[in-house]
């Protein structure tokens, strides 16, 4: 249930509350997988970083008890492989290229 909640949250903060600047350090961030990027990014964005690291710091220790850590590097590969989905789409969002209904 808490990564469902930090997708959403990060669903929210591309859709919704960021500013290009502001999500292109993000997307950068979350390529990079490391704490020293916190200090990079805009505050409001900051705490959104900070939550999906620590969950999964969380997850990754919990797994790495049942021999099975290695599923969380696949979700870092995955949610990088995202941003680079959602990250040109949102450029092309906001200098208007498309227009979402």
């Amino acid at each position: 249930a808490k990564m469902i909640l930090i997708i959403q949250m990060m669903d929210d903060t591309y859709d919704a509350y960021g500013t290009f600047d502001s999500l292109s350090l993000l997307t950068q961030a979350i390529n990079r997988w490391e704490y020293s990027c916190v200090d990079d990014l805009p505050e409001d964005i900051r705490c959104s970083y900070q939550a999906v690291l620590q969950t999964l710091d969380d997850f990754e220790q919990e797994l790495a008890k049942q021999g099975t850590s290695f599923s969380v590097d696949y979700a870092r590969k995955q949610a990088s492989s995202s941003t680079y989905i959602v990250g040109p789409l949102f450029l092309l969002v906001n200098i208007h290229y498309i227009n979402l209904i």
